[in-house]
């Protein structure tokens, strides 16, 4: 049981250690959202190891309350960036709609953002088989 929870924790803080420059870029006023998730797993990994910490010494209780903490900091650094992430999305799914000529403007998009072209074209026919459904 005790080899489990040191591999446990070993896991827990490599992926801290690589998760760390994702918090220091946070720290210099970069908020892309690779950098947001990155600070959210480097939270959520420094929170896990606190509550491991119990587990391998005698810590006190007061311990997992500052876990909880930092879980939930770095949960809410992961839900923001995904929020940021749809609403970046649909922010581009708005402009390619408010064209007049969808099929110029997923065609400029395709020259910068194939994928997200396809993505965006997907969307449009599947848009526009509810309208016509809905008649």
């Amino acid at each position: 049981m005790l080899l489990l929870r040191l591999t446990c924790f070993g896991l827990t803080a490599w992926t801290a250690w690589w998760s760390r420059p994702g918090f220091a870029a946070m720290t210099r006023g970069r908020h892309g959202l690779a950098d947001v998730a990155l600070a959210g797993v480097f939270f959520f990994a420094i929170g896990t190891l606190v509550f491991q910490a119990r587990w391998l010494t005698a810590a006190p209780v007061g311990v997992n309350l500052l876990s909880l903490l930092l879980v939930n900091i770095g949960l809410g650094l992961l839900a923001w960036g995904q929020r940021r992430a749809r609403a970046r999305d649909l922010g581009r799914l708005v402009a390619v709609f408010d064209r007049p000529d969808l099929a110029l403007a997923l065609t400029d998009l395709a020259a910068t953002d194939p994928e997200g072209a396809a993505r965006l074209a997907a969307e449009a026919r599947r848009l526009t088989a509810e309208g016509l459904a809905r008649g």
